[in-house]
């Protein structure tokens, strides 16, 4: 799966500054609801998956616990939270990537959104 992060030209499109504008809000409200700042985002964009006769395009979001407040209940509840979130916003495959033994881990949840099939 290649992933691709929204740069500033993206932001000419509307529909993919609402697409940020709205995880930019679910983050604030985390980081609300908690008193800290327990999420960062690292990388926000799209995937492309090639296949032998398709390609599916869709959506990913790279994020970390705060490394000084991973251990927090609050914080693991919060990178919860986007997870599911996230996922709520699209329909279709999924994967969530990240390392169960290191608490800092980046967490990457991706979602397959659309599909183009290919001729030959």
């Amino acid at each position: 799966m290649f992933k691709q992060a929204f740069s500033s030209r993206d932001l000419t499109n509307p529909s993919l500054v609402a697409l940020a504008t709205k995880v930019g809000q679910m983050v604030s409200a985390l980081n609300r609801q908690t008193g800290l700042e327990t999420i960062i985002i690292e990388a926000f964009g799209t995937v492309i998956q090639h296949g032998e006769y398709k390609d599916e395009t869709g959506y990913y979001i790279t994020f970390r616990p705060h490394p000084g407040r991973s251990y927090l209940d609050s914080t693991k509840n919060a990178c919860k939270s986007l997870t599911e979130s996230f996922l709520a916003m699209f329909s279709g495959e999924h994967e969530v990537q990240t390392d169960p033994s290191d608490p800092n881990s980046p967490i990457t949840v991706s979602i397959i959104t659309g599909m183009t099939m290919i001729a030959d």
